[in-house]
C-alpha cells in the first residue's frame, strides 16, 4: 500500500537520515504552529470549539505523516 500518496511530504524521508530529521522537525514546528493558532482562536466562544476540532484532526494527520516518514525511511512502506 502506498501511504506516501496520502502523506506527500513523507516520501522525502526516504533519501537520508538528515532529510528524515529535517522532516520531523518541520512536522513538529507545524504541530506547534497549529496549536498556537488554535489557542489564539479558542478565545472566541463558538469559533473556539470548532477550531479545537480542526486542530485535533490536523494534529492526528501530522502525527500519522511523521510515522509514515519513519516507516518510509526504513523501507517498510512505499
Amino acid at each position: 500500500m502506498d501511504l506516501t500518496k496520502y502523506f506527500p511530504g513523507s516520501a522525502e524521508g526516504k533519501k537520508s537520515i538528515i532529510h528524515l530529521l529535517v522532516l520531523l522537525v518541520v512536522y513538529g514546528l507545524a504541530a506547534w504552529a497549529i496549536e498556537f493558532l488554535g489557542a489564539i482562536l479558542a478565545i472566541i466562544p463558538l469559533v473556539g470549539a470548532f477550531t479545537g476540532l480542526i486542530v485535533w484532526i490536523i494534529r492526528i494527520y501530522i502525527g500519522l505523516a511523521a510515522i509514515v516518514a519513519i516507516l518510509a525511511h526504513f523501507k517498510v512502506v512505499k
